[in-house]
């Protein structure tokens, strides 16, 4: 099972993905965090294989984010996604 979590900062664009995502086989949305800061502590105690993560976020941008990830959690594999 692939565990996702999906970081943005839009309700209904969350709500779109996790309703795609729940219906594929193998995947699963466990976790969403509507800001940078808000994943960093999500991550701290929901591991996940792949984070999908918007650039722009209030609090703590996606790049940033990024850049805290990498350093704590290397496995982890992210998506950027910006409209």
């Amino acid at each position: 099972m692939i565990k996702l979590i999906i970081a943005d900062d839009h309700n209904l664009f969350i709500d779109g993905l996790k309703l795609l995502l729940n219906d594929e086989p193998g995947m699963q949305v466990v976790e969403i965090a509507n800001d940078g800061k808000e994943l960093l502590n999500v991550l701290q105690h929901c591991p996940a294989d792949i984070i999908l993560l918007d650039i722009n976020m209030p609090n703590l941008n996606g790049l940033d984010a990024t850049r805290h990830i990498k350093r704590s959690f290397p496995h982890i594999k992210i998506v950027m996604l910006s409209t």
